[in-house]
């Protein structure tokens, strides 16, 4: 896994690759990423989905609303 991510110096590859590699590892149907802002929103900046079969939410943003506080604390 590491190897495989480890092969880019280019970030966007490298968080690509390191949804992919964790998807494939875990067996899930999704792996994303979040950035989170200043105000606590959420941006997904990568994601991985088993054979494209569900909807992608790369690029979404979603408001502090949208993520419990102690999933936020979690993840931060």
């Amino acid at each position: 896994m590491t190897t495989q991510i480890r092969r880019s110096l280019d970030l966007q590859e490298i968080l690509t690759t390191t949804v992919s590699q964790v998807r494939l590892f875990l067996g899930a149907d999704r792996v994303k990423m979040y950035r989170f802002g200043a105000d606590n929103s959420g941006e997904v900046i990568a994601e991985s989905i088993h054979e494209q079969r569900l909807p992608s939410l790369l690029g979404l943003r979603f408001p502090v609303d949208d993520i419990p506080e102690a999933a936020r604390e979690m993840f931060c």
